[in-house]
C-alpha cells in the first residue's frame, strides 16, 4: 500500500466500519469521510498527517470524525446510531459501493505504482545521462593533457634542434674563419717569398754587369 490521496469517493462507504490506511504516504484525509457514519475504527500514522493535524489525529477516530464534520458543517453523531440501520439494508447494495471504491482504490494504487516506476526509470536515466557526461569530460580532458604534452615535446625537440644547429654554424663560422685566416697568411708569405727572390735576382744581374 502506497497511496497518497485517499479519493473523496470513500465518503459513499455508508457502511464502511474499519479503515486502516497505516504505512502510506497519506497526509491528508478527503472531508467527505465525515459522510461515513458508520466508521468506527480508523487506523493512520498521526505524525505523518497534515489534515486534520496530528495534534486531532493522535486523538483517535471519533475527534478526527469530530473535526470532519466541523469542516463540512455537520453535526457529528456516533456509529452506533447508524450501524442498526445499516445492518438491515440490502447487502448486495454495500457490496456493489464496497466494490467501487475498491477498484477505485486498486486503480489509484496501480497508477501510483507507475508513477513512481517511472520516477525511477526517469531517475536512472538521469544518473546514466550524468555518468556518460562525466565520462565524456574525462576522456575529453585526457586528450587535451595528451595534447598539450604533445605540444611540449615538440617545442623541445624544435628548440634541441635550434641549438644544434646554432652550434654546428657557429662551429663552421669559426673554420671559416680560420682558413681565411690561414689563406691570409700563406698569401703574405708568398709574398714575401716573391720579393725575396725577386731581390735576389736583382743582386745577380747587377753582379754579373760588373763583371763584364
Amino acid at each position: 500500500n502506497k497511496l497518497r490521496v485517499l479519493p473523496s469517493t470513500i465518503g459513499g462507504l455508508r457502511s464502511l466500519r474499519t479503515l486502516n490506511i497505516c504505512e502510506n504516504r497519506l497526509a491528508e484525509l478527503p472531508r467527505s469521510l465525515a459522510n461515513v457514519r458508520t466508521l468506527e475504527t480508523l487506523s493512520l500514522d498521526a505524525t505523518a498527517m497534515l489534515f486534520p493535524p496530528p495534534s486531532v489525529c493522535g486523538e483517535g477516530t471519533e475527534a478526527i470524525q469530530r473535526f470532519l464534520c466541523k469542516e463540512l458543517g455537520i453535526e457529528y453523531c456516533p456509529p452506533s446510531q447508524y450501524l442498526l440501520s445499516v445492518l438491515e439494508n440490502n447487502s448486495c447494495d454495500t457490496d456493489t459501493v464496497d466494490g467501487a471504491l475498491l477498484r477505485s482504490l486498486q486503480e489509484q494504487t496501480d497508477w501510483q505504482n507507475k508513477f513512481s516506476e517511472y520516477e525511477k526509470r526517469k531517475e536512472q536515466k538521469m544518473m546514466e545521462k550524468l555518468e556518460f557526461e562525466r565520462q565524456l569530460d574525462l576522456e575529453q580532458r585526457e586528450q587535451a593533457q595528451l595534447l598539450l604534452q604533445s605540444n611540449t615535446q615538440k617545442d623541445e625537440i624544435l628548440q634541441t634542434v635550434r641549438e644544434e644547429q646554432w652550434r654546428l654554424e657557429k662551429g663552421l663560422n669559426k673554420h671559416q674563419q680560420q682558413i681565411q685566416s690561414e689563406r691570409q697568411r700563406l698569401q703574405e708569405q708568398l709574398k714575401q717569398m716573391e720579393k725575396g727572390i725577386s731581390y735576389r735576382i736583382k743582386n745577380l744581374l747587377e753582379q754579373n754587369r760588373r763583371s763584364v
